[in-house]
């Protein structure tokens, strides 16, 4: 499993990930900026820009010209925007690779930004907040957000406000890609069937080689203040309530994340894990209960997530503060299952390009490099159970923030 580089003179790389047993190939353009990098005045103009980016090019000027070309060539399309990171890519059979490469690159350098199709997809962006605002189990993670890293970028919904939302002009956006959709700030991969590197690469020079390099203006760090227990209530009537329970974590290349990963599996990753069975099979509290880890360049956190009655809410929440610094505690069986699950996802990801491409590219932009499936299992065989333990017992031993939407007062 091997991926090869070339580099534009201007700096712009472009990843080859060839896997031959597949037909199809994906093509992915990625801007290494999110919701992170934004103000509050302009909170929301990454994922604005991801929407616009469908709405229209020079060549297919109308959103429907676009769709209906794509659909021609068989091309399933995406885009989604994160904090720290905005992807947008095209899986279509690998006899379409330059079409794909070339509409990529067209809805970048030669979007039509039209004013009119702006204030249309705000009222869109405006209808997809009030869905999730609806949706207290996704939701729940916004506010989570907000609870754990307080008044700065992370803590802010990557949709933005509906007054930041509203204030986005077609001028702002232009500005923004011409800040940030910079040569060494952008990513290009494809994945799977490739049938002439140099095709494409020539396609690719053909739109972004006269495009001068500039330095990108980073984020502030994170800092940590005073770290106490919180708890975060959003009231709302509701059949169950949501809660997250969140821990302060380590950056994406915490030199202990994999120690980290299996102690997430073991606790809340698998339907063997300590919380299903304790909350929801042994004593039915709960029909979902799991653990994650949130993280990011440079700061993270541990979750617990639960959805359940509002009357089981404290007690509940009591449960699984008790559990967690048990952790610091794991038997020989549950230790050897949680590697084992980790081991088999690593060894199924090996049969999707698309997926492995998005774990490649995290790689790059977090560590600098890439690491294999099958190296990764090497790594994870040699993790020791008491280094696990270890991370446990540092990372539990503070007090959690709880998140909360349902009714006022029901935790202690």
């Amino acid at each position: 499993m091997k991926i090869s580089q070339v580099k534009l003179s201007n700096n712009l790389p472009i990843y080859f990930f060839e896997k031959k047993d597949t037909q199809a190939v994906t093509v992915i353009m990625l801007a290494k900026v999110g919701s992170r990098y934004e103000d509050n005045k302009q909170a929301g103009i990454s994922h604005i820009l991801e929407h616009m980016f469908f709405k229209g090019t020079k060549k297919y000027p109308h959103y429907l010209d676009l769709t209906k070309y794509l659909d021609e060539i068989s091309a399933e399309h995406n885009a989604f925007t994160s904090e720290e990171m905005t992807a947008y890519f095209i899986k279509t059979s690998y006899l379409n690779t330059l079409p794909a490469v070339e509409i990529l690159s067209q809805m970048l350098l030669e979007n039509t930004l039209n004013e009119k199709e702006l204030e249309k997809e705000k009222d869109v962006i405006i209808q997809e907040m009030k869905m999730y605002l609806d949706m207290p189990a996704r939701y729940i993670y916004d506010l989570y957000k907000k609870n754990q890293y307080g008044d700065c970028p992370l803590g802010r919904d990557v949709i933005g406000t509906v007054k930041s939302v509203k204030s986005i002009t077609t001028q702002n956006l232009r500005d923004y890609i011409k800040k940030y959709y910079t040569p060494s700030n952008l990513i290009f991969m494809l994945a799977g069937k490739i049938d002439d590197k140099e095709k494409i690469v020539k396609t690719i020079s053909q739109y972004f080689a006269k495009i001068k390099d500039i330095p990108v203006p980073m984020p502030d760090k994170f800092i940590q203040s005073n770290y106490k227990k919180n708890i975060y209530y959003h009231h709302k009537k509701t059949d169950q309530t949501n809660i997250v329970i969140s821990y302060p974590g380590y950056k994406v290349d915490y030199d202990k994340r994999y120690e980290l990963s299996i102690l997430q599996v073991l606790m809340g990753g698998m339907m063997s894990s300590r919380l299903f069975s304790e909350v929801r099979e042994k004593r039915g509290l709960a029909y979902r209960v799991g653990a994650e880890i949130d993280n990011y360049s440079d700061t993270g956190a541990f979750l617990v997530s639960v959805g359940l009655d509002p009357s089981k809410a404290d007690s509940t929440v009591k449960l699984i503060k008790e559990m967690m610094p048990k952790a610091v505690k794991i038997s020989d069986k549950e230790f050897k299952r949680a590697k084992q699950k980790i081991i088999s996802n690593l060894a199924l990801k090996t049969e999707d390009a698309s997926s492995l491409a998005f774990m490649f590219l995290d790689q790059i932009i977090y560590h600098g490099k890439t690491t294999t499936p099958e190296e990764k299992i090497k790594i994870f065989n040699n993790v020791k159970k008491a280094d696990v333990e270890k991370e446990a017992k540092k990372l539990f031993a503070h007090q959690p923030k709880i998140t909360i939407i349902g009714p006022k007062n029901i935790v202690n």
